[in-house]
């Protein structure tokens, strides 16, 4: 099926969420593929306006696509109200839980299992 005949059931943060999600939805026997600007990571890189990476779907299995998606939504919600701000090492600046490198000393988070 071609991209024009496929309808968009979903735009990504970015490339990694929009594979995984196609993915997700491919496990699940419904067409899929990741569509957008193939040089968004330089772009992005750059901070030059680049278009979200958009996943199509059949329009015969779009209700079905979206009742994936919108599980996929909820987890995503539920993994980021779940986690808790951190302190970095050299100064105890707060930090949001998706930061993975403190944004005032540059230390790297440690997991809670390290």
């Amino acid at each position: 099926m071609s991209e024009s005949e496929m309808r968009e059931v979903y735009r990504a943060a970015d490339d990694n969420e929009a594979y995984l999600l196609c993915s997700e939805l491919q496990n699940e026997g419904i067409e899929a593929r990741v569509v957008g600007n193939p040089i968004r990571g330089i772009l992005n890189h750059l901070d030059i306006g680049a278009t979200a990476p958009r996943i199509l779907v059949p329009p015969d299995r779009y209700e079905e696509a979206r009742k994936i998606v919108v599980a996929h939504e909820s987890r995503q919600k539920l993994n980021l109200d779940s986690a808790e701000q951190w302190e970095g090492v050299h100064g105890g600046e707060l930090n949001e839980p998706t930061f993975d490198i403190c944004w005032q000393c540059q230390t790297e988070h440690a997991s809670p299992a390290e």
